[in-house]
């Protein structure tokens, strides 16, 4: 194989593996392949470094092993043991061939940031398309089938319903990693990745206004952050952020109205909302039956692609939770998560104290935290896109210790 294909198979890769959802037998063998094909780059480049693939084997021997201990202990299916597999095997891959890439300067740090935005912008610009076309064929949004119709044949994983009288919530399960863009392209002159001026100006709104039909309080907090770090850490681009924001309010304000952006605010704001409220005692209900499978096998837990019985949020997936952080507990127990952890340290470790060397970079510490803390929030953590979001943050740690990220003075 030519290196010089690899940048346009990455690129391609990286729009797949964050909006091609693997479930889908449309999308599965193209997104299959675009992984075997990354994998075959990397083990022709990687065939003298044993210690590098013997890592990459070694985590696989360990999803294998607890594999085995559900069949063992008759927790769960074959079926749903494969399933879990592929999630943490493919998030895996992806992370280690990428990583790979990065270190051998087959790839540069800039070069892969770039290519997770353009993905993104076009998957925020395929989601606009989608919704505003339908809303108005549909004269003003009462019908969104066939969004939904369009969503369940491609097997995207969405969530959908009224956010008011008119305007319908869309949320794809990658969209998580916009205010991690937004961030990025806020503060590209501490980063030094280079984009034009009117990706700069363009590409924020776009987000903005994808981020907007979210309707999730987690990924609006990650925006407020964002803007928060953004005016605290490059004041000199101040103008740049409230240009963005003026052209992205004003367009959801035409789109909405007044009242209807009023009504989805407060809605979603208040703790004490329906949704709100129904949101959080589904989350702690998980979380108490999670718990109690737990302390029946608290070393190694229960094993891979195991559930509690008593609660099932999705029927064909059984073994996901919004908790994904407590249903990994269940399943690994607490020496399978001191594992866990382990290999995943053992990527960002180096990379994060040369960060932190030289210098305290606290909104991005911040951020990386936060976008672990999601795995609280909804299954955030294991699938493709969150490969592509783990190595967004590894690149920009990189950039961070070769780069002033300071805050302005």
């Amino acid at each position: 194989m030519n290196n010089k294909y690899l940048p346009y198979l990455c690129q391609v890769s990286i729009f797949a593996f964050l909006s091609l959802p693997f479930e889908s037998p449309v999308f599965f063998w193209a997104k299959l392949l675009a992984l075997l094909l990354l994998v075959g780059f990397a083990a022709i480049i990687a065939r003298k470094d044993k210690k590098s693939v013997f890592f990459c084997g070694a985590f696989l021997l360990f999803l294998a092993f607890w594999g085995m201990l559900s069949l063992l202990r008759n927790t769960t299916s074959i079926e749903l043991i494969l399933l879990e597999f592929k999630d943490f095997a493919s998030l895996w891959l992806i992370m280690c061939v990428f990583a790979y890439f990065l270190q051998k300067k087959v790839l540069t740090s800039q070069f892969y940031v770039q290519a997770v935005i353009r993905a993104a912008v076009l998957l925020s610009i395929l989601k606009l398309l989608l919704i505003f076309g339908t809303f108005f064929y549909q004269s003003g949004g009462s019908n969104f089938s066939e969004f939904v119709a369009l969503a369940k044949w491609g097997g995207l994983k969405y969530i959908t319903y009224p956010m008011s009288a008119t305007i319908y919530r869309v949320q794809f399960s990658s969209d998580i990693i916009i205010p991690f863009l937004i961030f990025i392209l806020f503060n590209t002159q501490k980063t030094g990745i280079a984009f034009k001026k009117i990706e700069l100006y363009s590409y924020p709104v776009f987000f903005l206004l994808s981020v907007f039909f979210v309707y999730s309080r987690y990924i609006y907090f990650l925006v407020l952050l964002v803007y928060l770090f953004s005016i605290i850490a490059n004041r000199k681009n101040l103008f740049h952020i409230i240009v963005v924001s003026g052209f992205s309010m004003a367009a959801i304000l035409g789109l909405t109205g007044g009242g209807g952006l009023c009504q989805i605010v407060e809605t979603r704001s208040l703790p004490n909302s329906a949704e709100n409220r129904y949101s959080d005692m589904g989350r702690k209900i998980q979380v108490k039956a999670l718990l109690s499978e737990f302390y029946s096998h608290p070393v190694l837990g229960k094993g891979l692609g195991a559930y509690a019985d008593s609660v099932v949020r999705d029927e064909r997936l059984k073994y996901t939770y919004e908790v994904q952080i407590v249903a990994m507990l269940m399943k690994f127990g607490v020496l399978g998560m001191i594992i866990l952890c382990s290999f995943m340290s053992a990527i960002y470790f180096r990379l994060v104290l040369a960060s932190v060397a030289v210098h305290f970079n606290l909104p991005l510490l911040s951020l990386f935290f936060f976008w672990l803390l999601s795995g609280f929030t909804n299954p955030y953590l294991v699938s493709s896109y969150s490969a592509v979001i783990f190595i967004l943050f590894y690149s920009l740690f990189y950039l961070s210790s070769r780069a002033d990220m300071t805050p302005d003075k």
